[in-house]
């Protein structure tokens, strides 16, 4: 079965957005990177890495796209900028099934085009969402504990509500029937592999004062406190506090 994918990115992630355009382009032929010209906090993208980013999109051939929007809108809700990010990916979709991918989720595409083939769950749910193992600092340290994150959508259960300097934690909404399957693997694997806090100190400094949830926590002492050590797989990270596995750096990141 043949699926449509957006990937939803910023150049924070820049890091990622080969590795992720490379093991894509394996399980799909319509793929969009979706972003917005600046950050969550209104400070302007990093224009030189926006522009590396399209011209590595291009060698791919990925389509990449890069909006603006007027200064009410950098004042909303952070999730609203995801949501509009993949409304913008989803409208240019050519697909029944569209997969939403943040650019430092990794999808394992030999257990994805697998799982595409046996495509009986696509009869019986209307919205998929996937678990992924969960990777902290570097790498090689993957959480005991899996997530779930990625989700698949048939495009008739899908309605964008989305309102700016709306207050709403979900401004994404699926059509009032629908069936859901979630914590979903293949063979009892996870499919995909989330890199989202495998970052230096300054790139995760970068990340958390310039998205949704920063005023959640007091990120930046978090950080420092945490790389003021080394971290091992018998420590715990301060973003969920689960313990590690060490493992193969699978993707070469």
């Amino acid at each position: 079965m043949k699926i449509s994918v957006v990937i939803n990115y910023c150049t924070n992630d820049f890091r990622f957005l080969e590795v992720c355009l490379r093991e894509t382009k394996k399980i799909s032929d319509d793929i969009i990177v979706s972003s917005f010209e600046k950050f969550y906090d209104g400070s302007d993208e990093n224009v030189d890495l926006l522009l590396k980013s399209k011209h590595l999109c291009n060698l791919y051939g990925i389509e990449f796209s890069s909006y603006s929007h007027g200064e009410d809108f950098y004042t909303c809700h952070g999730h609203i900028r995801d949501m509009l990010t993949r409304q913008n990916g989803f409208i240019k979709t050519k697909y029944d099934w569209v997969l939403f991918l943040d650019v430092d989720e990794i999808v394992d595409a030999t257990l994805m085009n697998n799982f595409l083939k046996d495509n009986v769950i696509f009869r019986e749910y209307d919205v998929l969402q996937f678990e992924c193992y969960w990777y902290f600092r570097e790498p090689i340290f993957r959480s005991k504990t899996n997530e779930q994150q990625p989700m698949m959508f048939n495009k008739n259960v899908v309605v964008f509500d989305i309102a700016l300097n709306s207050k709403k934690d979900r401004c994404f909404y699926r059509n009032t029937e629908y069936k859901s399957c979630t914590f979903l693997k293949y063979t009892d694997l996870p499919l995909f592999h989330h890199y989202g806090w495998v970052r230096k100190k300054e790139e995760m400094i970068k990340k958390v004062t310039t998205w949704g949830h920063k005023n959640d926590r007091d990120w930046v002492k978090l950080i420092e406190t945490e790389f003021s050590r080394e971290f091992t797989e018998n420590d715990h990270d301060f973003v969920n506090g689960y313990s590690f596995d060490k493992v193969e750096n699978i993707f070469n990141l």
